[in-house]
């Protein structure tokens, strides 16, 4: 069919392109999917649609095509199947184009506002869906016209007085998506409690690169793609516009609102063709490795991946997980104890881990030289989330015990510890969370981040409750100690700070952190008091420890609370800042309106 096109001028007389496109529907000529009727797409056209024109050109063998500008939708029929399209292109593009002559070939794309590249090939985002059929048929409901050059619109004359332009060839658009309608079922957890995302992978799945006529140009390397969709509510009915497939693997991973996470691999091969609706029921598996504690024989270290522990421990074997492992605890018990022939931690992470805390959960280290969960060693980070509660406690309570709830054991070095949610209570003789006691060789710990949850962490004898245990001789230390978020209560019995270092035996130094930063959460810290000589311990709030150091400590932001230090009767404490005998050599910041405790270090 022959098409009108008028060119907004380079000169003084405006030119202005127009061009009647007709949109076909069916399984030949299928347009727009702007509605379901069904199963049936009803392909249409509306006023106001806007389409992007682009040049086709050819430089030594490549092919790229030129943005030349958009035109809009001003009469569709009643049908909606054909509709008029005019408007002015931007003649700095024409221009930047070569210009617009007969013989030019011209394709064109849907929507307007999101196809087209003035450099290369055609790219479609699939990206930032929700999941329902408006937002597809608002923002990614993609067609275009022929790559084909003997099909291809092509540019017969120009008026150069007038900027009329008249052009042949068939302007019928095709939908470059299917649209797949994804009914999730399977899993006892999945129906009720309804998964929030989907992730579809697949080579080629969310992207597509039209390219021109068989030969010319280059051709992409395949690759696999993930296309995430993230629905406002929960939903085990999700909708997805994704390119054309076929004879490809799909892979379908949903998590929902309790971290549960399934998933689905098709056994045969995929086609999934343009133009099409899809209506499919999807059994998901649970993507996790159920491990029941009570079955269990032998030590067991969880498999890198992903792996539910659920059930009570009755044998006293001993809990690893793999490094680079995601573990969800779920309703776990480890009893734990003191015995010498069972030297661990209640769970002992063996490099990276992430643990999600599912229902009700009580982890207790088997040896009191451990922690109840052993972070992995240094340069690692143990991460900790979910919505359900967990109880972490140091093993051999009142033996002399000296590892931490969460963290290191005696002399042990571990690595940083992330608390980003769930309901937490870490126990420890030394640090509730942080490092063990430096007896033999020095103790550490990375970082300390929590940016959420409800936090509960003491120390029963010397450490802090958030921080470093005890050393002398040797040093107990760890690094920054950053509350962003959350309810924290932190506290110390003996000589440790509530929120910052131990107490320190031989002097001064013996226990030490890094910076203590609190920009957020509701917090209360305590420190504590004991005897060392002939004096009465009492370690700061927030800071150091009894004869201990820390660094900086900065307050501010939405942070709220109180900090209370530890009663003595010799050098002063401070509620924030210094204990007993201890030392900071930095800033201390506290900004107004947030937590309330007297403020002061030594040296001033």
């Amino acid at each position: 069919m022959d098409n009108t096109v008028d060119e907004q001028s380079t000169t003084e007389t405006p030119k202005v392109y127009t061009m009647t496109v007709t949109a076909s529907k069916g399984e030949d000529a299928t347009s727009r999917a702007l509605t379901l009727d069904g199963k049936t797409l009803n392909a249409t056209w509306t006023e106001g649609d806007k389409i992007n024109v682009m040049k086709r050109r050819e430089m030594l063998g490549n092919v790229d095509y030129a943005l030349l500008g958009t035109l809009s939708a001003t009469t569709v029929s009643a049908d909606g199947l054909t509709a008029t399209f005019s408007g002015p292109l931007d003649s700095d593009k024409i221009s930047s184009a070569g210009g617009l002559i007969a013989g030019d070939k011209l394709v064109l794309g849907y929507p307007g506002t999101h196809l087209g590249n003035s450099t290369s090939a055609f790219v479609f985002n699939y990206n930032g869906q929700d999941g329902t059929l408006s937002t597809i048929a608002s923002d990614y409901d993609y067609c275009m016209t022929t790559t084909s050059m003997s099909e291809m619109v092509t540019v017969e004359s120009v008026n150069a007085t007038t900027g009329e332009v008249t052009t042949s060839g068939t302007a019928s658009f095709t939908n470059q998506q299917a649209i797949v309608r994804f009914t999730l079922v399977g899993s006892d957890r999945i129906t009720p409690i309804k998964p929030v995302r989907l992730e579809i992978t697949a080579i080629d799945l969310v992207q597509s690169v039209a390219l021109p006529e068989s030969g010319a140009g280059f051709s992409p390397i395949p690759t696999e793609r993930t296309l995430t969709l993230n629905p406002e509510g929960s939903t085990n009915v999700i909708y997805a516009a994704l390119r054309g497939i076929s004879g490809q693997t799909v892979t379908l991973r949903a998590t929902n609102d309790e971290n549960d996470f399934f998933t689905y691999t098709t056994s045969t091969a995929v086609t999934f063709e343009q133009g099409k609706y899809y209506d499919v029921k999807v059994e998901m598996a649970d993507g996790y490795n159920t491990v029941d504690l009570s079955s269990l024989t032998d030590d067991y270290t969880t498999p890198y991946g992903y792996t539910i522990l659920t059930g009570t421990l009755i044998g006293g074997h001993k809990i690893s997980i793999a490094d680079g492992a995601t573990v969800k605890l779920r309703d776990v018990t480890i009893a734990g104890g003191n015995d010498d022939s069972r030297p661990w931690a209640g769970i002992t992470c063996l490099g990276d881990a992430t643990i999600l805390l599912s229902g009700t959960n009580s982890v207790k280290g088997y040896h009191h030289y451990y922690p109840g969960i052993q972070a992995g060693g240094p340069l690692t980070t143990l991460t900790i989330e979910g919505s359900g509660s967990l109880t972490a406690t140091c093993g051999g309570q009142g033996t002399g015990e000296f590892g931490a709830g969460i963290g290191g054991g005696r002399n042990q070095e571990v690595g940083d510890i992330v608390i980003k949610s769930g309901k937490i209570t870490a126990v420890g003789s030394d640090a509730g969370i942080g490092s063990g006691s430096a007896q033999e060789a020095a103790a550490s710990c990375g970082d300390i981040t929590i940016s959420g949850g409800t936090v509960n962490a003491s120390s029963y004898e010397n450490g802090a409750g958030i921080g470093s245990g005890s050393g002398g001789r040797y040093i107990s230390s760890c690094g920054a100690i950053t509350i962003s978020g959350g309810t924290v209560t932190a506290s110390s019995s003996y000589g440790g700070a509530g929120i910052g270092s131990g107490l320190s035996y031989d002097g001064v130094g013996g226990s030490s952190c890094g910076d203590i930063t609190i920009t957020g959460g509701t917090i209360t810290a305590t420190g504590g008091t004991g005897t060392v000589g002939t004096f009465i311990c009492g370690a700061a709030g927030i800071g150091t420890g009894t004869q201990a150091q820390c660094g900086s400590i900065i307050i501010s932001g939405t942070a709220t609370g109180t900090a209370t230090h530890g009663e003595n009767n010799e050098a002063t404490s401070y509620d924030i800042g210094t204990g007993n005998h201890g030392v900071c050599y930095s800033t201390i910041s506290v900004a107004p309106g947030t937590i309330t405790g007297t403020i002061g270090k030594y040296p001033e």
